[in-house]
């Protein structure tokens, strides 16, 4: 009987299924992020109307989540800081998870590469003061377009290819991440 059920459904239906499911993981896990944002936000709330500290509403949530999740502390931390930026940092990704549009992977990546950018250009989204001196965009490696070769590798040879791979903080790469797998 259950040989037949799967003989009368057409591979085109398999596949939609296939779709649907892994958009609805999607939308589930970017619930569960949300839920976590939620309660962090809940929990520092209730540090700023409280006289008394407990305990580091961070860490409050984390031991939250760790036993809502059954999973140990140092991966509940990685929930919570992955809600964290999805909700303060990185909304517009955040949304697009929300609704299935991209995987818990390809947020995983847009989070690692944009705190890389972060990393490497502490000052791209710093307020620019009119006062200090500016670096040149032609010196400057967080510049678009940079010429500046401070991210090569220090073993390139003359005349072999340099590593080009700069991460911008900014929000053309977040797009542009985005775009490969939409």
């Amino acid at each position: 009987m259950l040989e037949r059920m799967f003989d009368v459904v057409s591979d085109v239906v398999l596949i939609d299924q296939v779709g649907a499911a892994s958009r609805a993981e999607s939308v589930a896990i970017a619930a569960r992020f949300a839920a976590i944002g939620a309660l962090d936000t809940l929990r520092e709330q209730e540090l700023i109307d409280s006289i008394l500290w407990r305990t580091d509403p961070y860490e409050e949530v984390c031991a939250e989540v760790s036993a809502a999740m059954r999973i140990s502390r140092g991966r509940a931390r990685t929930q919570v800081h992955h809600a964290r930026v999805l909700r303060d940092k990185l909304p517009q990704v955040a949304a697009r998870f929300a609704v299935g549009d991209i995987d818990y992977r390809v947020v995983r990546m847009i989070i690692t590469r944009t705190e890389t950018a972060a990393r490497r250009c502490p000052n791209a989204h710093a307020p620019a003061n009119k006062t200090a001196k500016t670096a040149s965009p032609k010196n400057d490696a967080c510049a678009p377009n940079s010429t500046t070769t401070s991210h090569t590798n220090a073993t390139t040879k003359p005349g072999s290819p340099k590593n080009t791979d700069h991460h911008h903080h900014s929000d053309p790469l977040v797009v542009s991440t985005l775009g490969a797998f939409l």
